[in-house]
Protein backbone atom coordinates (compact mmCIF):
# COMPACT_ATOMS: atom_id res chain seq x y z
CA UNK A 1 0.00 0.00 0.00
CA UNK A 2 1.27 3.32 -0.74
CA UNK A 3 0.96 6.67 0.81
CA UNK A 4 -0.08 9.74 -1.09
CA UNK A 5 1.16 13.03 -0.20
CA UNK A 6 -1.29 16.34 -1.82
CA UNK A 7 -0.98 19.77 -1.38
CA UNK A 8 -4.44 21.88 -1.95
CA UNK A 9 -2.63 25.23 -2.64
CA UNK A 10 -5.72 28.41 -2.56
CA UNK A 11 -4.58 32.41 -2.59
CA UNK A 12 -4.47 31.86 1.37
CA UNK A 13 -1.59 29.56 1.06
CA UNK A 14 -1.79 25.46 1.64
CA UNK A 15 -2.96 22.52 3.07
CA UNK A 16 -1.42 19.03 3.03
CA UNK A 17 -2.86 15.59 3.28
CA UNK A 18 -1.75 12.18 3.18
CA UNK A 19 -3.99 9.11 2.58
CA UNK A 20 -3.10 5.30 1.73
CA UNK A 21 -4.52 3.57 -1.20
CA UNK A 22 -2.23 1.37 -3.94
CA UNK A 23 -2.84 2.95 -6.90
CA UNK A 24 -2.12 6.47 -8.09
CA UNK A 25 -4.57 9.03 -7.12
CA UNK A 26 -7.41 10.10 -10.41
CA UNK A 27 -8.03 13.18 -11.59
CA UNK A 28 -11.59 12.28 -10.27
CA UNK A 29 -10.51 12.09 -6.89
CA UNK A 30 -8.43 15.26 -7.37
CA UNK A 31 -11.24 16.91 -8.29
CA UNK A 32 -13.77 15.52 -5.76
CA UNK A 33 -11.36 17.06 -2.74
CA UNK A 34 -10.77 20.06 -5.22
CA UNK A 35 -15.29 19.97 -4.95
CA UNK A 36 -15.00 20.34 -1.20
CA UNK A 37 -13.13 23.03 -0.89
CA UNK A 38 -15.30 25.18 -3.63
CA UNK A 39 -18.17 24.24 -1.72
CA UNK A 40 -17.18 25.09 1.80
CA UNK A 41 -18.44 28.56 1.46
CA UNK A 42 -14.95 30.00 2.82
CA UNK A 43 -14.17 31.64 -0.73
CA UNK A 44 -15.41 34.25 -2.55
CA UNK A 45 -16.71 33.38 -6.41
CA UNK A 46 -13.85 34.89 -8.03
CA UNK A 47 -11.09 32.68 -6.14
CA UNK A 48 -13.29 29.47 -6.58
CA UNK A 49 -11.86 28.38 -9.87
CA UNK A 50 -7.81 29.43 -8.07
CA UNK A 51 -7.95 26.37 -6.17
CA UNK A 52 -5.42 23.91 -7.35
CA UNK A 53 -4.83 19.93 -5.69
CA UNK A 54 -1.53 18.32 -6.28
CA UNK A 55 -0.14 15.60 -5.74
CA UNK A 56 3.23 16.03 -4.09
CA UNK A 57 4.61 12.92 -3.18
CA UNK A 58 4.25 9.07 -2.10
CA UNK A 59 6.41 6.11 -0.91
CA UNK A 60 5.36 2.30 -0.41
CA UNK A 61 4.22 1.80 3.24
CA UNK A 62 5.85 -1.22 3.49
CA UNK A 63 9.31 0.58 3.49
CA UNK A 64 8.33 2.11 6.83
CA UNK A 65 10.01 0.60 9.69
CA UNK A 66 9.22 -0.80 12.81
CA UNK A 67 10.21 1.49 16.11
CA UNK A 68 12.58 -1.61 16.81
CA UNK A 69 13.94 -1.53 13.03
CA UNK A 70 14.46 1.84 13.48
CA UNK A 71 16.26 1.96 16.31
CA UNK A 72 18.80 -1.13 15.04
CA UNK A 73 18.97 1.18 12.10
CA UNK A 74 19.90 4.10 14.10
CA UNK A 75 22.09 2.62 16.43
CA UNK A 76 24.48 0.84 13.22
CA UNK A 77 24.44 4.11 11.81
CA UNK A 78 25.92 6.14 14.09
CA UNK A 79 27.48 3.57 16.52
CA UNK A 80 30.60 5.15 17.74
CA UNK A 81 33.67 3.69 15.91
CA UNK A 82 36.50 3.16 18.40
Amino acid sequence: MKVWNIRVTDRNGFDSYSFFQEDQPTNQQLEAIKKIYQNSGRYFPEDIEDIEVEIKSNFDNQNIPTYEQLIDHLKDKYRIIK
